[in-house]
């Protein structure tokens, strides 16, 4: 952010790596409408792959009723791995799914299809049609950002191909040292419309409005006409050479995306929206039935599995899409510990999800959990962070923004598996 004249494109939803719906600003929230958004996942604990999932279409009141980002960080020795991001979207006309390259260091931009340098041709505007832009003259002029397609306007340099077949969109940010770098493998539609220019860079120019014309960002955009989208991404850091050979998009039934990302000495697979898929992968029958799967294949194979199960190579791993969940009935914020009903295996080191009337999730640190009757005693890391009515059902956060939530409140466990066997 700046405390410049571009102080109102930093504000933008189109100057941050997320998709811009229908080409309006995300709504930011207020106090008695919270966009806190849902965590509906969050597992750190396996060192070879994390995941988190939110969804929070309160961003895009009365349009979105899907806007969900799932992300998974997958390990690769010596290098600093990869990140695959399903990004999914129901609601508005149009979705734009933009990767901007580094606001720091100057860096080129190359952009393939299918390992072919694309095609792009020059692109005048991104600009709604008929809307007269005007670049914001002063810090105080930032409110210019809350018209629809504002941002646009300062989107420059731009040029456009038009996907004609499923594929792979690979893009690559490089600087002149050679770092940093990072590359993108992009799943990509037929009409799906690629979009790649410049925008500004802010930090280079500190707080000198003169010097904001010499400071520009590379950016791809990814763009889909419909009421729904699934964006799907690899992205890769790279330190030296890069750890990804590359990535292609597999044919495999019962699968929404199935993509096979190669690496020296390894080869992954990610399944994402298995609805009884099978098939073949690597001369050895597959199947899936999960929200998301990665099947590592080296010396060792590992399996994450979200929300589901999936077979692979005699190994076998299942978790239960709807984690069962357990009744909040008291809070002791002295020993930070949540007495829950039933019995749960909270087990040391392990992530607990307590949510607060459907409206927010908080993840809490597992100590330790202990059967206390018919109940069960979590402990964990943290300050709970609310005082609790139990009568009511009324959890009140002590801290800013201070929100209560009346309702049932539930602690469950992320619905992540792995498997590891040598």
């Amino acid at each position: 952010y700046t405390h410049t004249r571009d102080r109102a494109w930093t504000l933008a939803t189109a100057a941050h790596n997320t998709v811009v719906v229908d080409l309006a600003n995300q709504f930011a929230g207020r106090q008695e409408k919270s966009t806190l958004g849902r965590l509906r996942v969050f597992d750190t604990s396996n060192d070879r792959c994390q995941i988190v999932s939110v969804d929070n279409p309160q961003v895009y009141p009365q349009v979105t009723s899907v806007y969900r980002r799932t992300l998974a960080f997958v390990a690769v020795p010596g290098a600093p791995g990869y990140v695959v991001d399903l990004f999914e979207v129901e609601g508005g006309k149009q979705h734009d799914y933009f990767l901007h390259g580094s606001a720091d260091e100057p860096q080129t931009l190359d952009t393939r299809l299918d390992g072919a340098q694309a095609a792009m041709a020059p692109l005048s505007t991104l600009l709604p049609e008929g809307y007269q832009f005007a670049r914001a003259r002063n810090e105080g002029e930032c409110g210019k950002v809350g018209e629809t397609g504002y941002a646009y306007g300062y989107l420059e340099a731009l040029q456009e191909q038009t996907v004609a077949a499923p594929g792979i969109a690979t893009v690559t940010y490089s600087s002149s040292s050679g770092e940093p770098q990072l590359r993108g493998y992009l799943a990509t539609s037929p009409g799906d419309r690629l979009i790649v220019g410049q925008d500004p860079a802010v930090r280079g120019a500190g707080e000198d409005d003169s010097k904001l014309d010499t400071r520009r960002r590379q950016f791809c955009m990814l763009r889909r006409s419909g009421g729904k989208s699934v964006f799907v991404s690899v992205l890769e850091p790279i330190a030296g050479a890069p750890a990804i050979v590359g990535v292609r998009a597999l044919q495999l039934r019962g699968a929404d995306i199935a993509l096979e990302v190669e690496l020296t000495g390894r080869r992954d697979l990610v399944l994402l929206g298995a609805h009884n898929a099978a098939g073949e992968w690597q001369g050895r029958p597959v199947s899936a039935t999960a929200e998301l799967a990665v099947v590592r294949a080296a010396s060792t194979v590992d399996i994450s599995v979200l929300a589901g199960s999936v077979e692979w190579g005699g190994m076998a791993l299942k978790v239960e899409a709807d984690a069962q969940t357990h009744d909040l009935l008291a809070v002791d914020r002295q020993t930070n510990s949540l007495l829950v009903s039933g019995h749960i295996n909270a087990t040391p080191g392990s992530i607990v999800l307590l949510d607060h009337a459907g409206q927010r999730v908080s993840p809490y640190n597992v100590v330790s959990s202990a059967p206390e009757g018919d109940n069960t005693r979590v402990t964990v890391a943290e300050d709970p962070g609310f005082s609790w009515d139990a009568e009511k059902k009324t959890a009140t956060f002590e801290y800013l923004p201070r929100i209560s939530y009346t309702g049932p409140h539930t602690l469950s466990l992320a619905p992540v598996a792995h498997l590891s066997a040598d």
